[in-house]
């Protein structure tokens, strides 16, 4: 059996699918997929849907002498838009999470900012300072 990390690293670069973006594909977080790419073997319920999801017969994994020249390792065009399309998700995702960081900065100091001023009225019962 071929070591399935490297075959499995092999088949991403030459199809230049972005790690992060296969390993959505197949359920799991990059790191997990970094994870699979050390191994030497997976469990067959993963193995399946690496095979699926690349459009690789199972029995690549087993023959040794069935390589990468030996397989259709060409996206058609679907699986071209599949992967454009959780790609530019990906961005926006990446885009969301910094706005909201954003968000929740602006909240946090205009909650220290009302803090501040109801300190403040609360010190000047007389409300000279709110003149």
């Amino acid at each position: 059996m071929k070591h399935v990390g490297n075959e499995l690293n092999n088949i991403l670069s030459s199809r230049r699918i972005k790690k992060k973006t296969f390993a959505q594909t197949i359920g799991m977080t990059d790191v997990n997929l970094s994870k699979v790419l050390k191994k030497d073997s997976i469990d067959a319920e993963l193995l399946e849907k690496i095979s699926l999801a690349l459009r690789v017969p199972i029995s690549f994994w087993f023959d040794d002498k069935m390589t990468l020249s030996k397989i259709s390792l060409s996206m058609d065009d679907k699986d071209k838009e599949l992967l454009s399309e959780l790609e530019q998700r990906d961005s926006e995702i990446d885009f969301l999470k910094v706005l909201l960081s954003e968000k929740e900065r602006t909240i946090q100091i205009l909650m220290q900012k009302s803090e501040f001023g109801n300190s403040q009225i609360a010190a000047d019962p007389s409300g000279y300072l709110n003149k």
